[in-house]
């Protein structure tokens, strides 16, 4: 197909940036414009696929000239976005597919995921809670695919505050996390609330009654 069958959509701005997530690098659209060549369809009002200037491909709805609606939009490196958008940026409830395996699946506003969101590991493993500026924040659910969860709160993308974590077994070891580890004063329960072990854990380990340490596994 010649060039002339091509609609040349104009912009004097770049319409993506990359937002560091905790362990990739996610391209975004932050941009109200953008540039591109509309290879199908009708890119100005009505449903089309659009090649930016940078490899990416949008393929789905547009209303005045601008990517609006439900679409998908994969990035040079083959990652995606699928769900709704507002002025070019993924905006609404959406799926993103990173290269590693992993996906977010949650609210994005304004290009970025905001709110309870899920993120779902190759490894089988999951989190449900909240990202602020990419990072875990706030209360947050993780499960692992060997069936530990661990209930708690966030800071910086690490376990950060008070938390508990649940073996398969049921027993529920309780206490304080501070990136990514539990110190200090720790209680482990029975599935059933009756208190196992009230002691002190400190690297890993339980130091005050070492011996009971066999019925938690490591959090």
């Amino acid at each position: 197909m010649s060039m002339s069958y091509f609609t040349k959509m104009k912009s004097s701005q770049n319409y993506c940036k990359m937002v560091f997530l905790g362990y990739t690098i996610l391209f975004i659209c932050q941009c109200s414009t953008f540039s591109g060549i509309c290879e199908i369809g009708d890119c100005k009002e009505g449903t089309g696929r659009v090649i930016l200037e940078d490899g990416s491909e949008y393929e789905g709805d547009f209303s005045k000239g601008r990517m609006q609606g439900l679409g998908v939009l994969t990035y040079p490196n083959r990652e995606r976005y699928e769900g709704s958008f507002y002025a070019n940026k993924p905006d609404g409830s959406g799926i993103f597919y990173s290269l590693e395996g992993f996906q977010i699946r949650g609210e994005f506003e304004d290009g970025l995921p905001v709110g309870k969101i899920i993120i779902t590991y190759s490894n089988g493993n999951s989190f449900e809670g909240a990202l602020v500026d990419g990072k875990k924040t706030g209360l947050g659910i993780y499960r692992y695919a060997s069936g530990e969860i661990f209930e708690g709160s966030y800071l910086e993308d690490k376990r950060n505050g008070p938390g508990k974590y649940i073996d398969r077994s049921k027993n529920i070891l309780e206490g304080n996390w501070k990136d990514n580890h539990l110190e200090g004063r720790a209680v482990l329960k029975s599935p059933h609330g009756r208190v196992i072990l009230d002691g002190i854990w400190e690297d890993n380990l339980w130091k005050e009654h070492a011996v009971l340490g066999s019925k938690s596994e490591s959090p």
